[in-house]
């Protein structure tokens, strides 16, 4: 119920409640759970409505809730586990919020260090402890770029703390913090204790949130190295988005897309389908191609967003253009439409103009007569207005000056109001308080009284001063309207000698004032007195005036309305006028029209079809747009890592899905098509794009992709195209140059485009801001922060990533933030461009004229499509009548040319370039087979990360082989006798030259065909095997030929002359084993009909197959025709098959028929008598059941030797290579070094691949002074610690001093100095650097992933390794390479003759022998030693006086293949030896080959974790927990400790006296030690097998130990934790798991019997003294087993010592004086005699428990298996085994205890005449690896016993044999 149903409690459903005071309640309503959580986003966005909205489905809803209730609780914890874009990051922020936390987050820049992580730290801590408050610290997968910041993360979730974090000083002021803090009265004094509180502080209120991806092992081991982190948080687990949940998703967003309300549900299920599709691609996409790819719910997101914006975009261009056609047809039709019109209205225009000219004739008159009689009342007027001017001047001006004299006064008025206004109260005051005033105040406010006309005495001043409005009175007087009376009574007053301001105001301040007033005023009143009359004069002026102007105005209306009469007759006739040129105007209008209509219509009747047929397209496109737009957006969001197949394979599978959800698409969909024009991918690949179709795709995706690209490049044509396409101001920066990105953040303000070469796995910190476009606006501009600055940033800016990794491993944490692309050649793109390079070679005006053809194609199509949408353009920009636009009409005739011109161009140059490609096609199978040999080349990289060659390198080689037909590449010769030129042959002699032309003249096609096809065959394998090690070149040789062979299949045979190799065939010689299990589970009934045909039986015939045999051969009989009578014939004819198993060169055998070989067999014998009937009747017969092997093609052969014959393989397939391809595309020996030598130059380096046990310096010093005499020229540096910039430096010296070489050794010891030594390879083409041409950089390396892949393209390869073989170590040896330890001095040594080369060649012979007996394994040597060629040096001596030619000659004339005899060795070894390489060989093959797909029984589609759990648990119920139980269900005791432990058993034990078998035994303390040794064992096997289930099930952490034991139950193999506690064992897991019950069953049976046999003895003891005291003979003990299986014991050397130790006690002799004597016992019927290596299984009980009793001195023994020999059971001894019996089972041994020096006389009489060399001293060991070590016991940890078995043939017949003894075989 918990899982099915998740129960949900909250505090947080209330809104409204602050948290202080929330409820911790459960939470039913999901629904609501979604609203509160909407809500509280918002809350947290700030209603940011440009933030996108999550979808709050059910996981997530079910994830926040868990987050926050973490959140709140004090120390809480959390770690979020899934893949990247799961919504882990928005989830916990959300949570944060909600829990009412404070959010912190890292801030990781380019330089961020640990130091600063603990600043960050402090901030966290400070945050938390002393202010308290509660912080989620949330970290993420990019945020631990340090494993110390996890490991501080882990001391902080388990304790709380941080020892460390702050120094002393930092702590105080923490302390003191919160000692000032409000509420700190509580603290106490004591640091610590404020301290504490601090931590637990911290402890509560920090909440550490990890995002974690559990992609690879690294969540694995930092949860193992930090196991706080699960212990001490919650795991959370974010699985995928289900179905439902991406179907809510999808909905969401579509509700703002325009879509069909029917459509949305079914494209949101088209989303999810789509989704999930890509996830199931992906898995196959690694099981069958091991390439990786994620699908995570960002890619989900942005399909959704990417298919919103391009529907609504693509509507909107597809609208606009349906627009632009439609509008272009409809001027067409209206221009159409008018043409009848228009010759309707032409024909009465012509009347109507003549009309109006006779009309205008008599206007014109008239209006002349009209206008000179306006004219004279015009000149009366004229002279009226010039008088009435004149006396308005005169007028105003006397005005003017009156009105100026009157503004003289006005500003003294002013000036004495402003005094009054400045007056207030208090001056009031001061004047009325006087009761006898002053003369002046008395006479000043009389004449104050006076103006206001009151009676001028001081009472009635009085009174008016105590008004309070009295200033108001005296500034609003209404001063012209005092009479004039009033002022001749104020000269009274204003006369007075003393009434001025000046001497008044020296009595009171407030009578000046009013002083100044008064005399203001009347100053005024005079002014204005004496103006009245000018001012009469002026009124009367004016009063004249108007009465003049109204005379004028009444005349100015009569000139009116003359001129009105006189414009309307002008007009009147202007408007005849104007009529008249209308009519005029639209005859000739029409007249143009018609014309231009013409001239349109004919112009575009071409466009007005093809516009038609644009309209009705666009409009099926609108009715499948909303499916193509999904099939577009679904393209480009998840093509870029996938291969053209898979891709293929998506579309369909898409298409499909399309179709079920109805939703309406184009059935023929292709992202090309939908997304380009041709023109635009004819332009791109004038850029460099390769013109294949893969290419093309890829190209849309850079262009398209919402992200910069990161593009998966090994070959450079991305890298190339992005150059051409961004030549202007591209900047081109590798990812190992430090100072990169100074130049990112100039490109950046610059708005340069950037390309990143050589990106790794794992991207920079300092490019995330970049590749997430973190941008923010501020004012207008755009800036982004690099590398903790901000910058400018420019739109223009583009950044493109590379790699030259063929497979990386991007985590999602990268693909989310890049465009992944995988730009790798396809086999297309590269045909073509080697087809366009051998036309330009052999005919190179033909692809020049292809070139410019192409070049012209585009820029006509494009010159049409520019013509086409100006007219468009022009047709919907128009205004106003159509055709009344000259210049459009001119535009569309010029179109219209133009456009016929450029068709006829176009038709013409299609033509051509038909022409031209059937005569390129001639060459294509030429670059057909330059396609397949690059890609077999480049596959070689997944055998070897330094097998790297670039398409640059191929191209130069292919290019060469092309110029010279007839001069392949060649080798030098191994003798040496003959010097050749390096390099391509491009020269040789005149003669040669002449005649090669000559005869070429006569070589057709097809021969030139041909002898380029092998020229560049050839060329390519002799520069490639040399650079490759010899345990692939055969691999190499082979996947040519089969490669040609395959491609013939869908290719013109004609000129392959090699056969051609069906796909179904090949598929059977990879996984024939896989195919026909498969068979059996996938179509169970078709075995119904095969049941029932008896020759589909493994009959008796058949038996020497193994099962495996049968199945594989019934699956090719029945799924291969030549192959039907192949069951049949198994059965039926053992003759024929006889002969195949024994024949010896399988593969030439084969050619023969058998019924010719048995009539051959038949006349041998001397059965040529047969009567010709039976004879016929036999023939007939025979053709009925004999398999007519000779029939089959070479590659079914390989099949048929591979199933049934697997050690024959290697030979057979050298024999198929030779046969296909020739002779020399076998491997050969080592490589001269010359030739290498001579490939290189100044910039090009020579590198040496070495093997295990190899080092490239002597073979260089020898060659520096083979070459130049002395090494003096040769500066050597061991690269390793600190060796970096010595190398640097010596290169840089070396760079201009003359014939320098410089040799750095071991460069897979120095990782950190490859990136400085690529970008100095990459130097020295820079044309600043002056290199000396004889300067030479050599390099050598182990296999290293860090070395750089650039250089391993550009430079030359050597690989390094001991020869294979006698012959090519010998030729090796004597300097056949150039090389060699044996030089011409050395051999001819002075004063010696035939005896010294004797020696020496002798010497080298065995120093070859040696070496090579190692490919036999723990056969040919115990430990495999590394013998080299400073073994064989050591005994070197100098010579002179002979030659090496004829001893090199003699070598060369050895076979190539060793036969086992000169090791000394067994037909079975070489055999066994050979299997090994053909299983080797095949597993190479399928390692690099697509995983066959399509089989159920190679996957249930179940995952590992699924499997191993199941594996854990079935193992977990098969094995027991002890290796005996304590009781039975009765209650009786079965424990042998229980035993031991009881009374009878000591009381018995005190009884004995002397040896008893039963008390004193030293095999019941084997006994014992054994069962605790396998019970500790199964203890450790169960316990780690429950530790595992629940490690897998997630309960527990999957330690180092479990995880290795995960991986081991994946891949069978035993778990190292078991093997600890395990005894020596070879064999895989099942069979050791079925070896160790096997063993506990034995020991369990043996002290079962123990345990019965003594409780039955001691209880009958009494009977036993009786017995004894009557002289009875004592009954021999039967408590161990009769016979004892040596290979169940953990330590077998223990159950020796106990025999001897038993015999010693029985005997009374010393145990040092008694050895072992060995008796093989006489075979039984029940054990086979020579059985095979399957059939060694039998019964141990049986074996071990079935005699009467045991021997009485010694034991019998068995379990033993020997190699390399068979027992005879006829003359008791050893001799050499049968063909294929490469182990025997020995019979029973008796191993007698025999007093030493007495073993011989203690031997059986038959033995007695035997010699002491007769015994072969063999060896016996636990297992086949035969090595062991010195355990601490002081045994071997392998080496058991020396086992003396007899011999007819000497014993050094055995030791070369390598015979040995085991106690267990490895199935």
């Amino acid at each position: 119920m918990l899982i099915d149903e998740c129960i949900l409690f909250g505090d947080f459903m209330d809104l409204h409640v602050p948290s202080s005071s929330r409820l911790y309640r459960k939470i039913t309503d999901l629904k609501n759970l979604e609203k509160v959580l909407e809500e509280y986003y918002m809350r947290h966005i700030m209603g940011n409505l440009s933030v996108e909205h999550p979808v709050f489905f059910k996981e997530t809803a079910e994830h926040i809730v868990r987050a926050t209730r973490v959140f709140s609780l004090p120390g809480g914890h959390l770690m979020m586990v899934g893949l990247h874009s799961t919504g882990k990051v928005t989830n916990s922020i959300l949570a944060c919020h909600i829990a009412d936390c404070e959010l912190f987050r890292l801030s990781i820049g380019q330089n961020y260090s640990y130091s600063d992580f603990r600043e960050n730290l402090k901030q966290v801590f400070k945050q938390t402890g002393m202010y308290g408050v509660k912080t989620v610290f949330l970290l993420t997968d990019s945020d631990l770029i340090k494993d110390t910041f996890l490991q501080d993360i882990n001391c902080i979730m388990n304790s709380g703390q941080l020892p460390g974090l702050f120094d002393s000083e930092e702590l105080d002021n923490i302390i003191m913090e919160l000692k000032s803090q409000e509420g700190a009265a509580n603290l106490p004094d004591d640091r610590d204790a404020v301290y504490h509180f601090f931590l637990q502080r911290v402890h509560d209120n920090l909440h550490i949130a990890l995002v974690l991806s559990p992609t690879g092992s690294m969540f694995r081991v930092r949860c193992r190295m930090n196991p706080s982190l699960a212990n001490c948080s919650t795991i959370d687990w974010y699985d995928r988005w289900p179905k439902e949940a991406q179907l809510r998703v999808a909905n969401t967003y579509f509700t703002q897309v325009d879509i069909e309300e029917t459509l949305k549900e079914n494209v949101a299920k088209a989303c999810v389908d789509i989704h999930n599709s890509v996830t199931v691609a992906a898995e196959q996409f690694w099981q069958q191609r091991r390439r990786y790819y994620y699908n995570t719910p960002s890619k989900y997101m942005e399909l959704i967003r990417r298919f919103s914006n391009l529907l609504s975009s693509k509507k909107i261009s597809i609208q606009n253009s349906r627009n632009r056609f439609a509008n272009g047809l409809l001027k067409l039709s209206e221009a159409s439409s008018m043409i009848g019109v228009m010759q309707e209205e032409l024909g009465p225009l012509g009347p109507q103009i003549e009309q109006k000219t006779e009309e205008i004739e008599q206007l014109m008159q008239k209006l002349q007569q009209d206008t000179e009689v306006v004219e004279e009342v015009r000149a009366i007027v004229t002279q009226e207005e010039k008088i009435m001017a004149e006396e308005t001047q005169i007028v105003q001006e006397y005005a003017e000056h009156a009105t100026n004299e009157l503004n003289t006064v006005l500003p003294i008025l002013d000036q004495a109001r402003n005094a009054l206004h400045d007056l207030d109260k208090s001056d009031i005051s001061e004047i009325r308080v006087y009761t006898n005033p002053p003369t002046l105040v008395l006479t000043v406010m009389n004449a104050v009284c006076v103006l206001l006309q009151k009676i001028p005495q001081w009472s009635t001043a009085k009174l008016l001063l105590a008004d309070t409005s009295f200033l108001k009175h005296l500034l609003n007087l209404d001063k012209d309207s005092i009479p004039e009376k009033v002022f001749l009574k104020l000269t009274t007053y204003s006369k007075h000698p003393d009434f001025n301001p000046e001497r008044v105001g020296m009595v009171s301040t407030a009578c000046r004032s009013l002083c100044q007033w008064v005399l203001a005023l009347e100053h005024y009143h005079q002014v204005r007195k004496a103006l009245i009359p000018k001012q009469k004069q002026v009124a009367e002026a004016q009063e004249a005036l108007e009465i003049a102007k109204a005379n004028l105005k009444e005349k100015n209306e009569s000139l009116r309305l003359i001129e009105e009469h006189q414009q309307s007759l002008q007009q009147h006739y202007n408007e005849t006028v104007e009529q008249k040129e209308t009519l005029a105007n639209r005859k000739l209008l029409t007249t143009k029209r018609l014309s231009r209509a013409a001239v349109l219509i004919t112009a575009l009747a071409t466009e007005k079809t093809r516009w038609k047929e644009a309209l009705n397209e666009l409009d099926r496109h609108l009715q499948g747009i909303v499916g193509d737009t999904l099939l577009t957006a679904a393209c480009i969001t998840y093509y870029g890592p996938f291969t053209a197949d898979y891709r293929q394979g998506l579309i369909e599978k898409w298409l499909t899905f399309c179709t079920k959800n109805q939703i309406p698409a184009s059935p023929d969909y292709a992202l090309i098509t939908a997304t380009t024009e041709k023109i635009e991918i004819r332009n791109l690949q004038n850029k460099g794009l390769p013109p294949d179709n893969y290419s093309t795709e890829n190209a849309i995706l850079v262009k398209m992709g919402e992200r910069w690209p990161l593009l998966i490049d090994p070959q450079g044509q991305a890298s190339k195209w992005i150059t051409n396409m961004e030549a202007k101001n591209l900047h081109i920066v590798l990812s190992t140059d430090p100072n990169y990105m100074s130049t990112m953040e100039t490109a950046i303000r610059m708005g340069y485009p950037v390309l990143l070469h050589d990106v790794t796995e794992k991207l920079d910190h300092g490019l995330k801001p970049i590749l997430q476009r973190d941008i923010c606006t501020r004012g207008g501009q755009d800036y982004i922060k690099v590398v903790n600055m901000e910058i400018k940033y420019n739109p223009n800016f583009r950044l493109y990533m590379t790699t030259r990794m063929s497979n990386p491993n991007f985590l999602p944490a990268v693909c989310i933030l890049v465009t992944l692309i995988n730009c790798t050649v396809t086999f297309e793109g590269l045909q073509e461009q080697l087809l366009s390079r051998v036309v330009k070679r052999q005919h190179p005006q033909l692809e020049e004229q292809l070139g410019h053809l192409l070049q012209s194609i585009a820029h006509d199509l494009g010159t049409l499509q520019d013509l086409e949408n100006k007219s468009l353009s022009l047709l919907q920009k128009s205004e106003g009548h159509i055709l009344d636009d000259q210049d459009l009409i001119d535009t569309f005739q010029q179109s219209k040319d133009m456009s016929k011109e450029i068709e006829l161009r176009i038709n013409a140059s299609e033509e051509n370039e038909k022409k031209i490609m059937v005569a390129r096609k001639r060459f294509l199978p030429m670059a057909t087979r330059g396609s397949v040999l690059y890609f077999v080349m480049d596959e070689l990289s997944q055998l070897n990360c330094m097998y790297q060659f670039s398409l640059h390198w191929f191209n130069k080689i292919f290019t060469e082989s092309v110029s010279d037909i007839h001069k392949p590449h060649t080798r030098r010769p191994l003798s040496g006798s003959i010097k050749t030129a390096s390099g391509l042959q491009r020269a040789g002699s005149e003669f040669r030259t002449l005649s090669a032309s000559s005869d070429r003249m006569h070589i057709g096609i097809k021969s030139d065909l041909m002898n380029m096809m092998h020229t560049l065959t050839e060329n390519t394998y002799k520069l490639v095997w040399y650079a490759i090690f010899a345990q692939h070149q055969l691999y190499f040789s082979f996947m040519l030929c089969s490669s040609i062979m395959r491609t013939s299949e869908t290719q013109d045979n004609e000129l392959n002359g090699m056969g051609v190799l069906p796909e179904v065939e090949w598929q059977i010689f990879l996984h024939s084993n896989m195919l026909a299990h498969a068979r059996h589970s996938e179509k169970p009934q078709d075995n119904q009909g095969l049941e029932q045909n008896k020759w589909f039986e493994q009959g008796p015939s058949a038996q020497w197959m193994t099962e495996d045999m049968w199945d594989q051969c019934l699956y090719i009989n029945t799924r291969v025709s030549p192959f039907a009578l192949l069951c049949k014939s198994l059965n039926t004819q053992p003759e024929q098959w006889e002969s195949f198993l024994q024949a010896e060169e399988l593969y030439h055998f084969m050619r023969t028929p058998f019924h010719r070989l048995w009539m051959d067999s038949m006349k041998g014998l001397g059965t040529s008598k047969i009567s010709p009937q039976i004879s016929e009747e036999q023939n007939i017969n025979l053709q009925h059941t004999i398999f007519p092997w000779e029939h089959l093609t070479p590659f079914q052969k390989l099949i048929l030797i591979k199933i049934l014959r697997p050690e024959c393989l290697i030979a057979a397939v050298r024999e198929f290579v030779a046969e296909q391809l020739g002779p020399d595309f076998l491997p050969s020996p080592a490589v001269n070094l010359m030739d290498a030598f001579d490939e290189i130059d100044t910039f090009t380096p020579l590198i040496f691949l070495l093997s295990s046990g190899t080092e490239a310096v002597t073979q260089v010093l020898r060659f520096a002074k083979e070459c130049r005499g002395s090494t003096e020229h040769l500066d050597l540096v061991s690269l390793g610690r600190n060796q970096g910039p010595i190398a640097e430096e010596l290169i840089q010296k070396s760079q201009s001093r003359r014939g320098r070489w410089v040799l750095l050794e071991n460069c897979h010891l120095a990782a950190s100095f490859m990136p400085k030594l690529q970008a100095i390879v990459k130097s020295f083409k820079k044309t600043k650097v002056k290199l000396d041409p004889e300067f030479r950089l050599l390099l050598s390396s182990k296999s290293d992933h860090n070395f750089p892949i650039s250089i391993l393209q550009e430079g030359v390869k050597v690989a390094v390794e001991p020869p294979q073989g006698l012959k090519n170590k010998l030729l090796t040896s004597f300097g056949a390479s150039g090389s060699g330890e044996v030089t011409e001095r050395m051999f001819r040594k002075e004063n010696t003759g035939l005896t010294w080369r004797r020696l020496l060649f002798s010497l080298c012979l065995f120093n070859a022998v040696i070496q090579e007996r190692n490919k036999y394994g723990a056969l040919g040597w115990n430990i495999p030693y590394e013998f080299s060629s400073a073994d064989l040096e050591v005994y070197s001596m100098i010579s002179e006086n002979m030659d090496l030619l004829q001893c090199i000659n003699y070598i060369e004339s050895l076979p190539d293949s060793d036969s086992p005899d000169i090791f000394g060795m067994h037909t079975n070894a070489e055999k066994a030896y050979l299997e090994s390489q053909a299983k080797e060989f095949l597993g190479i093959i399928t390692s690099i080959k697509p995983q066959l797909s399509g089989v159920k029984a190679i996957s249930d589609h179940r995952s590992q974790e699924e499997v191993v759990l199941e594996k854990a648990e079935r193992l977990l119920q098969k094995l027991p927990d002890r290796v005996e139980s304590a009781r039975r269900s009765d209650g009786a005791l079965m424990d042998l400790a229980c035993l031991l432990e009881s009374p009878s058993w000591a009381a018995h034990i005190q009884s004995v006296k002397g040896y008893d078998c039963l008390g004193n035994s030293a095999l019941l303390t084997i006994l014992r030690q054994e069962i605790h040794r396998f019970n500790q064992l199964l203890s450790v096997v169960c316990s780690s097998l429950r530790s595992l289930c629940l490690g897998v099930k997630g309960q527990i952490i999957l330690t180092d130990a479990l995880e290795e034991m995960y991986n081991a139950l994946i891949s069978a193999k035993r778990p190292k934790l078991w093997q600890l506690h395990s005894y020596e064992s070879c064999k895989p897991l099942g069979s050791w798991i079925d070896d160790l019950i096997a063993r506990v069953n034995f020991f369990r049976s043996w002290a079962r019997q123990f345990v019965a046999n003594a409780q039955q003895r001691i209880s009958a003891k009494a009977q036993v003294k009786k017995n004894a005291a009557q002289g009875k003979v004592h009954q021999p003990c039967i408590t161990e087993p009769t016979s004892y299986w040596l290979s169940a014991f953990f330590f077998p050397q223990g159950l020796f010592t106990a025999l001897l130790q038993n015999h010693a006690r029985k005997h009374g002799v010393s145990v040092d004086s008694v050895n072992f004597q060995f008796h093989v016992q006489p075979a039984s019927d029940q054990v086979e005699e020579y059985p095979g290596i399957t059939k060694h299984k039998y019964n141990v009980w049986a074996q071990a428990f079935k005699h009467p009793a045991p021997p009485e001195d010694g034991a019998l023994l068995f379990g033993f298996f020997l190699e390399g020999a068979c027992w005879d059971p006829i003359t008791q001894a050893l001799k050499d085994s049968s063909v294929g019996q490469r182990y025997c089972r020995m019979p029973e041994i008796h191993f007698l205890p025999v007093q030493i020096g007495s073993e011989r006389g203690s031997r059986e009489p038959a033995e007695k005449t035997r010699a002491m060399d007769t015994y072969y001293e063999c060896p016996l060991y636990r297992t086949s690896r035969r090595a062991g070590t010195l355990s601490s016991t002081g045994h071997s940890t392998n080496f058991v016993i020396a086992v003396n078995l007899p011999t007819l043939l000497p014993a050094n017949h055995w030791v070369t044999r390598g015979v040995a003894l085991f106690c267990q075989l490895d199935d």
